[in-house]
């Protein structure tokens, strides 16, 4: 009686430990609505920029069309500062190192202009299911919480 207990709660510790974790329900929010919404916070100081919609993003980022669903952003509107925000939808998260890569040549261009560097330095690029955000500017982990609050 005993044996049989130990190999079915072994079984049992088994079967539970090899199950597979569910992944997060990705956010249906808004993404131009979130975008504004950020770019209207006082203390992110990034009123000196423009909101992109979808084909803003893909063309000004190099982005391949048939891999976003939806994507939204904020640019610098002076050409001398560098301030990103930008989130992508992807079509599915299997796009996403595809897209990422694609952000990858975009901003290693940027490396070329010495005064972009340090903006750079502060560059974060997370990806949830299939949502990317990338995020370049001083105060990027403080815009991060921002993005990250407005995707829930």
């Amino acid at each position: 009686m005993m044996k049989k207990l130990i190999v079915f709660l072994t079984f049992l510790v088994l079967l539970v430990g090899c199950g597979k974790k569910q992944e997060e329900v990705t956010s249906s929010a808004n993404l131009e609505h979130v975008i504004k919404a950020i770019q209207e916070q006082q203390e992110l100081n990034l009123k000196e920029t423009i909101v992109l919609n979808k084909d803003q993003v893909v063309q000004v980022f190099g982005l391949s069309a048939d891999s976003i669903e939806d994507a939204s952003g904020l640019q610098a509107s002076i050409t001398s500062s560098l301030s990103d925000v930008l989130i992508i939808r992807t079509k599915d998260a299997s796009k996403n190192k595809e897209v990422k890569q694609q952000l990858d040549v975009y901003y290693q261009q940027l490396f070329l202009y010495p005064s972009q560097t340090v903006f750079l330095e502060n560059k974060i690029v997370e990806e949830k299911n299939n949502l990317i955000y990338v995020i370049v500017a001083e105060n990027a982990s403080t815009i991060k919480e921002y993005v990250e609050k407005g995707l829930k």
